[in-house]
């Protein structure tokens, strides 16, 4: 169930903080612009569908659509800063919008 999954990364929320600020330092914002997006092929959406399908039994007729986005992500705290690039695959499950990777898995890292 996708509210079960939303539970457990709240729950991975503070340590992925943590890691951050020691990187960072305190008061750790990130910001993120697209760059650019495409839409998912037919086949690359059925994929990720399966991918949800099996790793989180997530009905396939529930993630209605996706896009692979590039992003410009800037991590800055007191102490330091990055900017880096990033693609992700973005898919709408439910009519809410998710991260996940191009094989249907939420465990995905950005840092």
């Amino acid at each position: 169930d996708i509210d079960d999954i939303k539970d457990e990364y709240k729950d991975h929320y503070d340590d992925i903080m943590d890691s951050l600020e020691d990187e960072y330092g305190k008061n750790v914002k990130v910001s993120y612009k697209v760059t650019d997006k495409n839409e998912l092929s037919d086949k690359k959406l059925r994929n990720i569908q399966e991918g949800l399908k099996d790793n989180y039994d997530i009905p396939k007729k529930s993630v209605t659509k996706g896009y692979k986005v590039d992003i410009d992500m800037t991590i800055k705290g007191k102490d330091d800063e990055d900017t880096d690039e990033s693609t992700l695959y973005i898919v709408k499950i439910k009519g809410d919008w998710y991260i996940c990777s191009q094989y249907g898995d939420f465990d995905i890292s950005f840092y």
